[in-house]
């Protein structure tokens, strides 16, 4: 600790770090617990957290058989590809621990949809 950050009154965020692409901020959570996060040496006497959650997704189902209301959010984003706007989109929301509202109403979704197409054709 004193090596890498110059003092031992250090919070895990400070040496544990969620990193996708330039992006690189605190994390939290250990192995065997709720939330958990599995981390390796990164730099700098710094970790990066290489698994734990990933996908959350929180549903409630109405007592009249409406829709479920959905909220979900992706460690990340839900894009392996750098150049996506979706690699790392979601990752701000997860360290503050929310999430965003998901939909099943099929005229919701093609209104917000920014593409729309037929992987068949």
């Amino acid at each position: 600790m004193m090596k890498h950050f110059g003092k031992t009154d250090l919070v895990l965020g400070d040496i544990q770090k969620l990193v996708r692409g330039n992006t690189i901020s605190p994390a939290w959570g250990f192995p065997d617990v709720l939330a958990p996060a599995f981390s390796e040496l990164y730099t700098n006497g710094m970790r990066k957290v290489t698994g734990g959650d990933a996908y959350i997704c929180f549903v409630r189902y109405p007592k009249d058989g409406g829709l479920p209301i959905i909220e979900s959010v992706n460690t990340f984003g839900a894009s392996m590809h750098p150049d996506s706007p979706h690699f790392k989109d979601q990752m701000e929301l997860f360290q503050q621990q929310r999430t965003k509202k998901m939909t099943l109403d099929k005229k919701e979704v093609l209104k917000q949809a920014k593409k729309i197409y037929n992987p068949a054709k």
